[in-house]
C-alpha cells in the first residue's frame, strides 16, 4: 500500500509541477500570437495607406494629363488621362482591401480562367527560375 501511495504523490507532484510550466507555454503562445496579430494589423493598414496614396497620385497625374496634353492628340491624350485618373481614383477609393475583394470575387465568378492563369504564371516563374 505504501508503495501505491507514494507512487501516487511523485504523481500528483509531477502534475502540479507542468501545470505552471504548461501555464507559461500558454502565456508565451499567447503573447506571441498577439505580437504577430498586431504586426499582421500595422503591415496591412500601412499597405492600405501605400495603395491610397498611390490611388491619389494617379489620380492627380491623369488630371495634370488631361489639362496639360498637346492640342494635337488631345483625344488621345484626354482618354488616357481619364483612364488613368479614374484608376487613381479607383485606387484612392477602394485601397488594398478594395482590391483584394474584388479579385476574390472575380476569382469566385471565374474559377478556370483563375487555375488557368495561377497554372500559367507558375509554368513561367518556373521557366525563369531554371534559366
Amino acid at each position: 500500500m505504501s508503495t501505491i501511495t507514494s507512487t501516487n504523490s511523485r504523481g500528483a507532484n509531477a502534475a502540479s509541477q507542468e501545470t505552471p510550466i504548461i501555464e507559461k507555454a500558454k502565456e508565451v503562445v499567447s503573447a506571441a500570437t498577439d505580437r504577430v496579430s498586431a504586426m499582421a494589423s500595422s503591415a496591412t493598414k500601412k499597405a492600405d495607406q501605400a495603395t491610397t496614396n498611390a490611388g491619389s497620385n494617379i489620380k492627380s497625374f491623369g488630371e495634370t494629363v488631361q489639362e496639360k496634353g498637346p492640342q494635337l492628340v488631345s483625344d488621345a491624350v484626354k482618354t488616357v488621362g481619364g483612364t488613368i485618373e479614374a484608376s487613381g481614383k479607383y485606387l484612392e477609393e477602394q485601397g488594398l482591401s478594395g482590391i483584394v475583394e474584388d479579385v476574390t470575387g472575380l476569382i469566385k465568378r471565374n474559377p478556370v480562367p483563375a487555375i488557368l492563369i495561377g497554372v500559367g504564371l507558375g509554368v513561367l516563374i518556373a521557366r525563369a527560375l531554371r534559366s
